[in-house]
């Protein structure tokens, strides 16, 4: 089974999304799929570097980087500029040189861009093709104007998938999607991860892209509930200089530090010395929706849960059996959460085995096992 998977981007990027990408398609190439990855480069990087830059050491030969020229226009680091429409032309001249040499099957596609699945969409038919669609959001959600976007996507998609039961429920109402064709399948973490030892805690940590709706706000205001513990907060995001205004604000600049961006590899060196996994996230936006990999990267490093308690979060996580759910936005619900676990810790370490043990049916070999059952099925019928 060949499967494409385009990326309308110049990559290398310090975003979360391109972890999932990348580990998602390495672990379907070691199913013996081949997986070609369609991208555009920054200067002076090779393939190699940039399996190699997203956690992928040990590269399958199944796995392959296909080129795509993208226009990007950087002046001075101030001003950049995208032309994604080039990559679609280019992009959909492949696919069209691929129908024409291959007349017997029909490629897969794997999707996530909802704007170049909206042009493939229009192409469908002569790039004779399998489209796969994975949601992770609603985008009409926020914009309404994606809602022309989205329903062309839906009802062109041969299979959906979805990272959250919640999501699924939206999107099937909203759009009037067929339930043989939509299935949930949850972000994951790396295999490996499931073998790194804890080490004792010595702090807080959160990673993670800073925006509003993660809660990371809840989490510093929290700390004026927790005198004696210090946090490090490693990412960026739209909201980091309004976040270390509000350190210096609530006097925490000795026992709140911003470590700016971390590599994913560097994570698990930090997450084996923290004490809680936090997840603050706040009930708007994008949470409502939410796998992140945070969650089972915490689960799998077998690290004391202290979560938001969301439907979305419940899907995976229950209270006190595998984590602890406080209010959503609430700093002193938070606090007395990571106090609980900090103080007694025979409920953190009941709790972290059972997150534990979970975690292995989240891992991206998991997901990619389900993903090509699922594509297969489809094949079949």
């Amino acid at each position: 089974m060949e499967i494409i998977y385009p990326i309308p981007e110049k990559l290398p990027l310090n975003k979360a999304r391109f972890i999932q990408i990348f580990n998602t398609c390495d672990s379907l190439a070691k199913l013996g799929n081949k997986v070609i990855i369609c991208c555009s480069l920054k200067k002076n990087f090779s393939s190699e570097d940039l399996l190699k830059y997203y956690g992928i050491s040990h590269i399958s030969h199944n796995l392959h980087i296909k080129k795509i020229p993208l226009f990007y226009w950087e002046y001075k680091k101030i001003y950049k500029i995208t032309w994604n429409f080039s990559y679609y032309i280019y992009f959909l001249a492949y696919l069209l040189t691929k129908a024409s040499k291959n007349k017997s099957s029909k490629n897969i596609i794997f999707l996530r861009y909802p704007k170049l699945a909206y042009f493939l969409c229009k192409f469908k038919n002569l790039i004779k093709a399998i489209f796969v669609y994975e949601a992770h959001e609603i985008f009409s959600f926020k914009n309404p104007k994606y809602s022309k976007i989205e329903k062309k996507i839906f009802e062109e998609s041969d299979i959906i998938f979805c990272i959250t039961e919640r999501l699924k429920n939206f999107m099937t109402k909203k759009f009037n999607i067929k339930d043989q064709k939509i299935f949930v399948i949850p972000d994951g973490v790396k295999d490996e991860w499931l073998d790194i030892k804890k080490n004792c805690g010595k702090y807080l940590f959160y990673a993670g892209s800073l925006e509003k709706w993660k809660g990371v706000e809840v989490l510093i205001k929290a700390m004026s509930y927790l005198p004696n513990e210090k946090l490090l907060i490693a990412g960026e995001g739209e909201e980091l200089e309004n976040l270390k205004k509000l350190v210096k604000n609530l006097n925490l600049e000795d026992r709140v530090k911003f470590l700016g961006y971390l590599s994913h590899k560097e994570i698990p060196l930090y997450l084996t010395k923290s004490k809680i996994g936090v997840l603050p996230n706040i009930n708007e936006g994008i949470s409502e929706f939410t796998s992140p990999l945070k969650l089972f990267e915490y689960m799998a490093l077998g690290l004391p849960i202290v979560a938001s308690d969301l439907p979305v979060f419940r899907e995976v996580l229950r209270d006190r059996e595998n984590a602890l759910l406080v209010k959503p936005g609430d700093p002193e619900a938070l606090a007395e959460g990571i106090k609980i676990l900090l103080e007694n810790p025979q409920i953190a370490e009941k709790l972290t085995h059972k997150a534990k043990k979970m975690a292995k049916n989240y891992t991206f070999s998991k997901r990619a096992e389900k993903i090509k059952e699922i594509i297969e099925s489809f094949y079949k019928h």
